[in-house]
């Protein structure tokens, strides 16, 4: 999985992720659903993958990846898009954790400040958090509930207390049971195809990215857009609001 040489010539096509971020280690595990094929990435006090997992972006950028993840748009992403802006500022683990902290504790008037827009990304997101609309507090659903609706061998917590400083064997339990939500959400994804499917179907019909839209959000992107079509203006931006 660390072999450099391992790292390109990847298939084209989605990649499902997950982060785990400690004070003095943070880690990144990739699978390809379709080949199995796993990378795995670590920025600690045991080694430091910061320029070699910047080069694996980069790689998937080149191939038309795109990455799938579990409210990755709101917490992952922005984390890793901070490592490779910041890949050749020296930034450290401790960095990478308090940037982590700074998006889950943000207040929910600035719940916004830590976005990174799509015309920003690195690598195309796919989150199957906001297909299924669980970002609506009413729908919250955790990864963990979803391990139980489908029925999964074994539901795992965090394995340590946030905040802690870990031992080099606490790592590998981490980087173990990162792999376990890694699976979950891939099985998640795999029940997810025709959503996906019909978003790509709808993006490319109405020009519009629809990825990582609700289904409610989707219909009204179409109600507007036709009635925009008809000649109503449906919005009057003012100082570009």
């Amino acid at each position: 999985m660390n072999n450099p040489d391992f790292l390109f010539g990847i298939t084209i096509g989605d990649i499902v992720y997950d982060i785990e971020t400690y004070p003095n280690a943070f880690t990144i595990g990739l699978l390809h659903p379709v080949t199995r094929r796993k990378w795995l990435f670590e920025i600690s006090f045991r080694r430091n993958d910061t320029q070699l997992f910047c080069r694996f972006l980069d790689e998937l950028t080149t191939q038309g990846c795109r990455l799938v993840g579990y409210n990755n748009i709101g917490f992952d992403y922005p984390v890793i898009h901070f490592i490779h802006q910041n890949r050749n500022a020296c930034i450290t683990v401790t960095d990478i954790y308090n940037k982590a902290m700074s998006i889950i504790n943000a207040p929910h008037q600035a719940r916004f400040a830590h976005m990174v827009w799509e015309s920003d990304w690195v690598v195309p997101q796919l989150d199957l958090y906001k297909i299924h609309h669980f970002d609506n507090m009413a729908k919250a659903t955790s990864l963990k509930v979803l391990e139980f609706n489908m029925r999964m061998q074994s539901i795992e917590d965090l394995p340590f207390d946030v905040g802690i400083d870990l031992t080099s064997e606490q790592v590998d339990t981490l980087i173990s049971y990162m792999w376990h939500d890694i699976d979950a959400t891939d099985k998640f994804a795999d029940r997810t195809v025709k959503q996906i499917t019909m978003r790509e179907g709808l993006s490319k019909a109405f020009d519009k990215n629809m990825m990582n839209m609700s289904d409610v959000k989707i219909g009204e992107t179409i109600l507007v857009t036709e009635i925009e079509k008809a000649g109503i203006k449906c919005f009057e931006y003012v100082d570009n609001k």
